[in-house]
Order: C-alpha cells, then structure tokens, then sequence
C-alpha cells in the first residue's frame, strides 16, 4: 500500500513539473500585444505582473497602502511564504497607478479583481492571451521575469 501511495505522488510531482515546464516567457513583442490588449484593472495587473514576476494571487490583494508612488515602491505580503517583499517599480506601472490612484473610498489596488479571485483572474488572463494571439497563463509573466533577471545576469558575469 505504502509503494503505490509513493507512487501517485511520484505521478502527481512529475504532472506538476511537466505543466510548468511547459510554460513559455513571452518575448517582448508578446508582452507589447499582451498588453495592447488589456484594458481597466486588467491592464494594471498586466503590468505589475509583467514587471515584478508576482503571484497573480499576491498582485490581486494588493491595497493602495502597499504603494509608495514618491519612492516608487511597491511592498508584498507573500502568500505562499508569509513574506514581506518590497520592489521598485518600473516607470509604466507608476504611470498606470498615479492615474488609479485618484482620491477613493476602495482599499485594494484592483478591487474588481480580487472581488473575483486569483483563480478568475487567472482565466480571465488566458482569455486575454487569446485576444492578443499569445499563450498566457498565470505563471507567465513569473517565468518571463525569471527569464530576463537569468538573462541580466549572465550578461553581468560574462
């Protein structure tokens, strides 16, 4: 009994790895569709998603206090380790976000989005893909910064 309990969990860690192997970073001129087609709320997720390499689940509850437009920083509460992170923000997502950051009686960054949830977000970011004729799910943008940050550093190092 104690084999094939071993083995499933075998069977379900190599389906994971598999699903996220197969998940593809965006070159730019994905990303530049990606986001030519998003609009609202989404268009903000895109791109914090597109430049800090969040968790969908961690950009949807992000609140208006984790903003520091003057310093341009941003702070994460990780979910997945409890985490504090705070990040600089790149000059597109400060732009977007002093434009929503107008006086409002709401908490959240994305208040439409995270009333509906990561796991909606997600689906609603595979449709999107769709619309701009590129993969996406919410993993993606992770691996595409993953990517690029690789990318930096081995052009550093030589």
């Amino acid at each position: 009994m104690k084999t094939q309990t071993t083995k499933l969990k075998k069977k379900e860690i190599n389906m994971k790895c598999k699903h996220i192997r197969s998940v593809k970073p965006l070159t730019p001129a994905q990303c530049a569709r990606v986001l030519a087609a998003a609009e609202g709320e989404m268009r903000g997720l895109v791109l914090a998603a597109m430049t800090t390499g969040q968790r969908i689940r961690d950009l949807v509850r992000l609140k208006r206090g984790d903003v520091d437009l003057s310093k341009g920083m941003i702070r994460f509460s990780l979910a997945k380790t409890g985490r504090e992170l705070v990040l600089p923000m790149d000059p597109l997502l400060c732009g977007w976000l002093e434009e929503q950051m107008r006086p409002s009686t709401t908490v959240s960054l994305f208040p439409e989005l995270s009333r509906r949830g990561s796991i909606a977000v997600g689906r609603m970011l595979q449709k999107l893909g769709k619309k701009a004729g590129v993969e996406v799910n919410a993993l993606t943008f992770r691996h595409t910064v993953g990517q690029a940050l690789m990318e930096e550093v081995k052009r550093r190092l030589g």
